[in-house]
């Protein structure tokens, strides 16, 4: 009953169009595109997507012939210099593709700057028709699922959200009984994957992890089952599972099959 996206970590090399074209060929529901670059890694490519540009026009044609839809666009990332006007033209793309979702994350260590910045950012997005979803995980300011959601209520907005990405939550110490705390509405959307139950060691391990070498969902041992069981049973997964050491000697069409195979395997022993 879940809907399945692709998220654009997993396979980032891929533009959006060809992201379209292999996420129809593979059977995902949706996608999710990186059309801003992140401030924090300057070196990804930018992908020329915002301002009705060629390559805009491409993946909506694609999208038409294929009807594989956008759940969500990244990124925003607040920082102590954000100007949330600023970003008004990368949620009219969002709504030109028509996504449901904005990924918000944050690295701006004064919480209050950061709430007032997302609560602006969540008021242009809204006025748009997008839902702002603010995520959380221990390398970033917003470091629990209890401070994502802090902030989201403090923002005070109608169209907002908390992220919930399976491998941040077990590696900030979170659990699935803290997130019953809340109500699930907070949460219209997660990111899935696997991973092992212990976190790896060493300086700089857990980023690595969570760019570069996650698992699919079933090839490790974190608590999916009781994650999803603590959720809505229609929520939507978008598969969030990069892995260099496929990425060597597979495409991104043949990764993406095998995130979205090993998923349905998953999904089929709950």
């Amino acid at each position: 009953m879940h809907p399945i996206s692709i998220a654009h970590l997993t396979v980032l090399e891929a533009s959006p169009p060809e992201m379209v074209s292999f996420a129809a060929a593979c059977g995902y529901d949706t996608v999710g595109l990186r059309i801003r670059l992140d401030p924090r890694w300057p070196n990804e490519t930018q992908y020329p997507m915002i301002g009705g540009t060629p390559m805009l026009k491409e993946t909506l044609r694609r999208m038409a012939d294929t009807g594989v839809k956008v759940l969500d666009i990244e990124v925003v990332r607040l920082m102590p210099n954000t100007r949330p006007p600023e970003l008004v033209p990368m949620f009219e793309c969002g709504v030109e593709l028509g996504a449901k979702f904005v990924l918000v994350l944050c690295n701006d260590p004064d919480e209050a700057r950061a709430t007032a910045n997302f609560a602006a950012v969540a008021e242009r997005a809204g006025a748009l028709g997008l839902i702002s979803c603010l995520e959380f995980f221990v390398m970033s300011e917003v470091k629990s699922i209890e401070q994502a959601v802090r902030i989201v209520k403090a923002a005070a907005q109608p169209r907002t959200g908390v992220l919930i990405d399976a491998l941040h939550l077990f590696r900030s110490g979170g659990s699935v009984a803290a997130l019953k705390r809340y109500d699930p509405a907070l949460f219209p959307y997660i990111q899935f994957c696997d991973a092992p139950l212990r976190p790896p060691e060493g300086a700089g391990a857990l980023q690595h992890e969570a760019r570069s070498a996650r698992l699919y969902p079933g090839e490790g041992g974190l608590p999916l089952r009781e994650l999803l069981a603590a959720l809505p049973d229609d929520i939507a997964l978008s598969l969030e599972a990069p892995k260099d050491a496929f990425a060597k000697t597979m495409t991104a069409a043949g990764r993406a099959k095998l995130a979205i195979d090993a998923t349905r395997a998953f999904l089929k022993t709950l």
